[in-house]
């Protein structure tokens, strides 16, 4: 079959139409990797069609087999092999029947998925779908005036990973070093997730859970407002007496402090009209037989009658700590649902570099959330409640129905999700992104193995949006020590080392290995560039790649990527002085000297552009103070494919030897080369990092008396007076018959003072102290050197004394090792700063002093010479490393 045909991919018929997607049977990068394979057979993929509506009735189905080479029918549970991938075209086709007059639209989640298919005349839908770099589950479905149709559930397979192992396997090593990092939004493909606790929850993980909850959290607020919690408060009400039922006990105080509520009652007099008396008793009862008398207050002899008494009635109040608590929660899920909607309004900034178009059906969605959540809040027994003060659970919001459902779905609300179960679903971010990830979290991981982290900045997440994202810049970096030697190094995500930079345009590399090793007292730093490339060249039959390479490997423009980083990225040093430049600080310092010199500077020009204001001082001005030198050593390619023994045999794994640059395979099975290839830099002597950088033509030819030449000579002195006055005077005198080629005098630019262990031993000074440079050389009598008092019997003899620019004294002096110096020793001032031993001073071969380099980075190193004085070896019998 024809690779490059499209054909029908799936048919579906329907009692309302046809549905076809079409592209291309088969994917080459998969079938030259053989990925999605167990044991030789291609595994299950994931397909589902769906009828939504009673109305609908899904007639057939038939789906393409990469094994039969031609549509096969398929039923609900049957097996499906894969035939959809990341970054292809699908053409998707819905005819609809001609006896149905039923408007239907497409729908995605995805707003450039569903903007992709439209109606082609009366009766077609059509549309291109690319899924790019996202795999996983989709959903596409037909809908009908907003209602739900359809469903056809998809699963897109990547092109250069296997599935099973290393995406899964990518997924859940990102996730476990940084949950919820994969996580996104909105995507054209989904993963199916369930819940974990989590303290930082995402904004899309929110949205996830929530649309699955929402119709329930309705449900359950229905029944909660059919009768809500409530309790029957006991109040006081002043009221007119005679509608008082039952009058409260607190009534006889209150009275007493409002006497205003009482009424004074004539009391009958005791004589009769007919002037014959009353007796007590009578009188009694005659007031207690008055109506109007009834329930009259005695106070010193007087009657009173309450007008208004303090009455007890019971009210129906929801005021109560559970619906307290129930407003509280709804009010933070409102709060979220604000929230999420202005983050998503925030994505399609143009200044954000994740910037999306903005899809109003999304957010109509969340308003849609918004006002029903705003609805249920609005209802009156929520309005009377008062704030809430505490929060306590009670049996009701853990048993009483409707509360303890919103209480759960509440908890459920504010947990994370995790990449193992079909509970919900949720998108994952780009492969091509979540690869980036991972390669960076995987560097990390490689070389916390055998280094010691003294600095956590990584994982310096960025919360505040809808998704979860590494912070980009100086902030994101892992500090580590190498145990062995005590030097550091930092691997920088998506950002170089500080100072770094171009006077052309900024590079952006994903990862950045900065190691700092000592080499003759100095911290230099040397870089090097991992980029991680999701791409693949699989080198098909009879294609251009694989007549030049043989086999699968990197793209060739991302090699070109990496000769740029390495090129591009510079830093400048200020000549005066060899510092480090900042141009920034030069241009503004140049500005105002610039500005004190001419009224016409433009100082706004210059603060708003800096490229302006280097042009105003002239090039001069800056060419003149600064020197740009490339401050990256190497830069590799990390890229997704499995077959590291292979992989040796490429051209651009060779490269990497060659150049320092080329590509390096890196997935989670198959990690081997480059954590070898990290050990290897970081063992690396500063001499050997340096070498690994290509240099301009003509290099090694001007170096090499650098390394070779003997410009110094290291010679014995007789005691510690000869030393004083050598220090004092700024001086070295050696007998002239020393040299053995007079001409080698004219070479030295530095000498050294030996201090025997015979004379200097007991002093506890043995060994070479001081070293200076040399001004100048003259030959001259014994008797002409006054400096140091002479032997009659050497006055006329020939020496040559050297002045020396000023003594200076080593930090740590070299050792004897058991070895001396007969007369004088001849050396470079290169190895010399950098040896601990003196016999170390006798290399001279190449192969010596590689050895050399390379042994002392692993502890101290031991060079055995063929005689006990080190100028009289002929030869070097080993270097090797002390135990």
């Amino acid at each position: 079959m024809n690779l490059n045909k499209s054909v029908n991919l799936l048919e579906i018929q329907t009692s309302i139409g046809s549905i076809y997607l079409q592209g291309k049977p088969y994917h080459p990068a998969v079938e030259t990797l053989q990925l999605h394979r167990e044991k030789g057979q291609w595994v299950d993929a994931h397909l589902k069609c769906t009828s939504l509506t009673s109305d609908i009735e899904v007639q057939s189905v038939q789906v393409f087999s990469p094994v039969e080479g031609e549509l096969v029918a398929w039923s609900a549970g049957a097996d499906v092999l894969p035939c959809f991938y990341e970054q292809q075209n699908y053409e998707f086709v819905y005819e609809r029947a001609e006896d149905t007059s039923l408007p239907v639209t497409f729908y995605h989640d995805n707003q450039y998925l569903r903007e992709a298919v439209t109606p082609k005349g009366k009766r077609l839908l059509s549309g291109m779908l690319n899924f790019r770099n996202e795999v996983g589950f989709t959903e596409l479905e037909l809908r009908s005036n907003g209602q739900r149709l359809l469903l056809i559930e998809l699963e897109i397979f990547p092109s250069k990973l296997d599935y099973k192992q290393d995406y899964v396997a990518l997924l859940h090593e990102v996730n476990e070093q940084v949950y919820n990092l994969s996580f996104d939004f909105l995507k054209r493909t989904y993963q199916s997730v369930s819940l974990r606790d989590s303290e930082h929850q995402s904004l899309s993980e929110f949205f996830s859970i929530i649309s699955h909850l929402f119709g329930q959290m309705e449900k359950a607020m229905e029944r909660i407002s059919i009768q809500p919690h409530h309790q029957m408060n006991r109040e006081q009400e002043l009221r007119n007496a005679a509608l008082v039922k039952k009058a409260s006990r607190r009534n006889t105080t209150y009275l007493a402090r409002h006497p205003q509520h009482l009424e004074k009652l004539q009391r009958p007099s005791l004589e009769r009209e007919n002037g014959q008396g009353i007796g007590s008793r009578h009188l009694n009862e005659q007031l207690q037989a008055d109506p109007s008398r009834r329930g009259a207050l005695s106070i010193n002899g007087e009657d009173y009658r309450p007008l208004r008494l303090l009455d007890t009635v019971k009210h129906l109040s929801y005021d109560t700590a559970e619906n307290r608590m129930l407003r509280w929660m709804l009010e933070r899920i409102l709060s979220r649902l604000h929230r999420l909607r202005d983050q998503y309004a925030q994505l399609n900034r143009p200044q954000n570099y994740r910037s999306r178009t903005y899809d109003e059906q999304f957010v109509r969605r969340v308003d849609g959330m918004i006002s029903r959540m705003e609805r249920m809040l609005s209802a009156n027994w929520l309005q009377q409640l008062s704030p809430m003060r505490s929060m306590s659970l009670s049996l009701v919001m853990q048993m009483a129905p409707g509360y303890r459902e919103m209480y759960r779905y509440y908890l459920t609300l504010l947990k994370g999700l995790s990449i193992q179960s079909d509970l919900l679903r949720l998108s994952m971010k780009e492969i091509s992104e979540l690869y980036e990830y991972w390669c960076f979290l995987k560097l990390n991981e490689l070389l916390s193995r055998k280094y010691q982290l003294v600095r956590q900045n990584v994982i310096r997440l960025n919360h505040s949006g809808l998704f979860v994202t590494l912070d980009r810049g100086q902030r994101s970096r892992m500090e580590y020590v190498n145990p062995r030697s005590g030097e550091t190094f930092v691997l920088y995500y998506n950002s170089a080392p500080d100072r770094q930079g171009t006077p052309t345009l900024p590079q952006r590399p994903d990862n950045v290995l900065s190691l700092r090793k000592v080499d003759a007292g100095q911290e230099k730093e040397y870089s090097f560039i991992f980029d991680a490339k999701y791409k693949l060249n699989v080198a098909e039959e009879g294609s251009a790649y694989r007549a030049s390479y043989g086999q699968p490997g990197p793209q060739e423009e991302d090699i070109n990527t990496m000769h740029r980083y390495r090129d591009a990225i510079v830093h400048g040093v200020n000549e005066q002085d060899s510092s480090v430049f900042d141009p920034v600080t030069a241009i503004e310092q140049g500005a105002a000297e610039e500005e004190s010199k001419t009224p016409f500077y433009n100082k706004d020009k210059a603060e708003h552009d800096p490229g302006a204001a280097t042009a105003d001082l002239g090039e001069d001005t800056i060419s003149l103070r600064i020197r740009y030198e490339r401050s990256m050593y190497g830069a590799y390619v990390l890229f997704p494919y499995g077959n590291e023994e292979e992989y040796r045999q490429h051209h651009f794994y060779k490269s990497v030897r060659r150049i320092n640059v080329g590509a390096l395979p890196f997935l989670p099975n198959a990690t081997t080369l480059v954590e070898e290839f990290l050990d290897e830099l970081i063992q690396d002597s500063p001499e050997k990092a340096y070498e690994r950088s290509t240099t301009p033509r003509g290099t090694e030819e001007y170096y090499a008396n650098k390394l070779v030449t003997r410009n110094m000579i290291v010679g014995s002195v007789r005691g510690p007076e000869q030393v004083e006055l050598a220090l004092t005077h700024g001086f070295y005198h050696v007998p002239l018959k020393n040299f053995t080629n007079s001409q080698v005098i004219t070479q030295l630019e530095y000498v050294a003072m030996y201090q025997s262990k015979r004379k200097f031993g007991p002093l506890g000074q043995a060994g070479i102290h001081y070293y200076g440079r040399i001004t100048g050389w003259q030959i001259m009598q014994r008797r002409d050197i006054t400096e140091i008092p002479s032997d009659e019997r050497r006055d006329d003899q020939l020496y040559v004394k050297f002045t020396v620019e000023r003594w200076q004294e080593r930090n740590e002096p070299i050792t004897l090792g058991g070895q001396g110096i007969y007369t004088l020793l001849y050396t470079s001032k290169y190895i010399f700063d950098r040896a601990h031993e003196l016999a170390e001073l006798r290399l001279e071969s190449e192969e010596d002093l590689r050895q050399w380099r390379e042994k002392r980075r692993q502890g101290q190193v031991k060079v055995v010479l063929d005689n006990e004085y080190v100028d009289l070896a002929q030869r070097v019998i080993d270097v090797s490393v002390e135990e």
